[in-house]
């Protein structure tokens, strides 16, 4: 068997070697028409109805503990997993009578390690503990972006190989993220209807619609149902908007008006996937390849690149150092964001409407939502023994189901969709920004791509010639890509 696996990872390396790179009423009355977004907003991720059995066994595991790893910071919350009884909000009763349900079926008891940090890096309790051998935790919520450091090390049981009871191919788990991560054929973690935040980390855009009355400009809505809002039409709008306000022939944020206000780590990431791009890409033996450069990733960068140097674009942390946000001032028509933010915008008095992230053009065959790589992605420590394993294979089944069926509704559909949405229109944006979630493995394990992952704010930050980066990093990312494959075929050998 050993013989076995050592020849599947020198297969899989010589592939690599071998694939190398490749590179006013008009405004709120829209039709219901969908073309251009097949596969999409009548692709619906979040339904209501029990349709599937979770074929799971009836088991008694005795009131064993099952012990979750969990994030807990200013940016990062635990409320999809710890919820306490009658607190009067919707979706953290959804999570207590979810979490009752698991609890009572299998006598299993919940409780929870919080790591402060909120980023689960190699100094935080969690991954103290593993290194050290010791089961403190059976499963781990950790940070998208740093997970994979610890299946390279060996920290992290296979979901393919032991997992027995998680049935993958299933709704309740992300199916892009399975098909997009599974390096090698081997899966170190999962994502998916276990935590609503999957859908809440999804990228976005949220736009003032009261600029665009001003300006008279129809609000983007009927663009995205009808498959045509395109960067172009997007940049254009974004630019019209633009104004000094205090007539000093200059865009300052402190007194003038944006087309764009975002964080370093949104827009600049999130557009780079506009035409449905990655900076790799994973053949059908999971072999990954880089493709983060090519001749339509050159244009898109091209674009951005020179997008970002209008007047009207402030990016936090590259445009100065202006403390407030700029988007709740009502002075940006634009914000980067994630799904979840609407609860953060909903006691903005302007009227606000959610829109995806553009097309890059009309070619593209659909929208592409990133999910950010800082939300939850799930891990089972190499400390699991046999005796335990079941146990967490099956209340983690049972999380994700009960997740899919009553909490994620829930939350997608009454709290993003009803209670925070303000028009019926961004109700169907959400979605479709559901069900286009886009996930890329290079954006994830950053560590084996160089500066090539996050290449998007690599770009704003080093403002370099996107050819020329690329090529002086190519050769280092390939072999650091090669290493990265190596180790994850060679765990448990």
């Amino acid at each position: 068997m050993i013989c076995q696996k050592r020849t599947a990872v020198a297969f899989l390396l010589l592939s690599l070697l071998v694939v190398g790179c490749a590179g006013e009423d008009t405004k709120t009355d829209i039709e219901t028409t969908n073309t251009g977004i097949e596969g999409t907003a009548e692709t619906e991720t979040v339904v209501t109805e029990n349709a599937l059995p979770d074929n799971l066994p009836e088991m008694d595991f005795g009131g064993a503990i099952y012990t979750m790893y969990l994030r807990r910071d200013k940016n990062y919350t635990p409320d999809d997993f710890m919820a306490e009884e009658g607190s009067g909000d919707i979706v953290e009763d959804a999570v207590y009578r979810r979490n009752l349900t698991i609890s009572e079926r299998f006598n299993v008891q919940f409780a929870y390690n919080l790591d402060e940090t909120g980023m689960t890096t190699s100094n935080t309790p969690g991954i103290i503990a593993l290194r050290a051998g010791e089961h403190a935790n059976d499963i781990l919520a950790l940070h998208g972006a740093h997970c994979f450091e610890y299946a390279k090390e060996g920290l992290l049981l296979d979901w393919f190989e032991m997992m027995s009871y998680n049935d993958l191919t299933q709704p309740w788990w992300d199916q892009d993220f399975r098909i997009n991560t599974a390096i090698g054929g081997r899966l170190f973690s999962m994502t998916g209807s276990l935590s609503h935040f999957s859908i809440g980390g999804t990228f976005c855009m949220f736009f003032n619609k009261d600029i665009l009355n001003r300006f008279d400009i129809a609000y983007p809505y009927q663009d995205v149902l009808d498959g045509t809002w395109t960067f172009d039409k997007y940049y254009s709008m974004s630019r019209a908007v633009v104004q000094d306000l205090n007539g000093n022939s200059v865009i300052e944020p402190e007194y003038d008006q944006y087309g764009l206000y975002t964080d370093a780590c949104r827009f600049p990431i999130a557009a780079f996937y506009m035409a449905g791009d990655k900076s790799i890409t994973l053949d059908g033996d999971g072999v990954p390849t880089i493709t983060v450069y090519s001749e339509q990733t050159d244009k898109i960068m091209e674009s951005l690149l020179s997008y970002y140097k209008e007047p009207g674009v402030y990016i936090t942390g590259k445009s100065g150092e202006y403390p407030e946000n700029i988007f709740r001032e009502g002075r940006a028509l634009f914000i980067g964001t994630y799904t979840k933010d609407l609860a953060k915008y909903r006691d903005m008095d302007a009227e606000i409407g959610v829109i995806p992230y553009p097309k890059f053009d009309e070619s593209t065959d659909r929208y592409y939502s990133l999910v950010d790589a800082g939300e939850n992605v799930f891990a089972v420590p190499i400390t699991a023994t046999t005796a335990n394993l079941d146990m967490i294979s099956i209340v983690t089944e049972a999380l994700a189901y009960e997740g899919y069926y009553s909490v994620l509704p829930t939350f997608y559909e009454t709290a993003l969709k009803t209670k925070y949405a303000r028009d019926n229109e961004s109700e169907k944006m959400l979605s479709i920004i559901a069900s286009t979630r886009y996930f890329d493995y290079g954006y994830y394990d950053t560590g084996c791509t160089k500066g090539l992952a996050y290449i998007g704010l690599t770009m704003v930050d080093q403002s370099k010639n996107f050819a020329s980066y690329y090529e002086s990093n190519r050769t280092p990312s390939e072999k650091m890509l090669k290493k990265a494959l190596e180790a994850y075929l060679e765990v448990g050998n």
